[in-house]
């Protein structure tokens, strides 16, 4: 059953896996990079990211967490939750669960080591087929305000992603629609992320 819960997850989850490599932690009296009220600048070709690098590291001390629902037509919704338990100026670890209901998750575990700069570019878009704006959004973690993604993987499809201005990693929602139905979501439930 948990290999189908993870397997049925995989696509959404890799949005999210923003884990990361190395070994420590972060300074706690480190200074915030500032809230994301305007967008770093762009790769050539590219939209920019809704955060730098040191604005996810910030946002991510170790012990922080982030739990999502995640829906996908015809299936019962799955939760994930990512705990953040390694930090430090390269890089960072989180370990993960999933299961069928929030209050039956079990403990995290495992740990995907990433870059922090590969963090940030999971949100590196293709700027012809991405429109960056502004906008509120409301999920069960509360309202944000969010730089919003809509982003034309062919035709007849669109994933739009809300990334809170007021602490950086992964969305607080996704909505990926096909052919004007929406096909699966990945909505922000809980999180202790640091503001930025």
């Amino acid at each position: 059953m948990a290999q189908r819960i993870l397997s049925a997850t995989a696509p959404l989850a890799a949005l999210l896996l923003a884990a990361c490599a190395a070994v420590g932690n972060a300074p706690a009296d480190d200074p915030s990079p500032g809230a994301a009220t305007s967008l770093p600048p762009a790769v050539e070709g590219m939209a920019p990211t809704p955060y730098t690098w040191e604005q996810i590291r910030w946002s991510h001390p170790v012990g922080a967490s982030v739990t999502y629902r995640n829906e996908s037509a015809g299936s019962e919704p799955v939760f994930t939750r990512m705990t953040w338990v390694e930090s430090s100026d390269e890089g960072c670890a989180i370990a993960s669960a999933a299961g069928p209901g929030l209050d039956t998750l079990p403990p995290v575990e495992g740990a995907a080591p990433q870059a922090w700069a590969q963090l940030r570019d999971h949100a590196l878009f293709p700027a012809g087929a991405t429109t960056v704006t502004r906008e509120p959004r409301e999920t069960p973690a509360g309202t944000f305000d969010c730089w919003k993604y809509v982003v034309e993987s062919s035709p007849d499809a669109t994933t739009t992603f809300w990334f809170a201005t007021e602490s950086a990693g992964s969305p607080v929602d996704v909505v990926v629609t096909t052919s004007g139905e929406e096909t699966s979501r990945m909505l922000l439930v809980e999180s202790t992320r640091r503001a930025l």
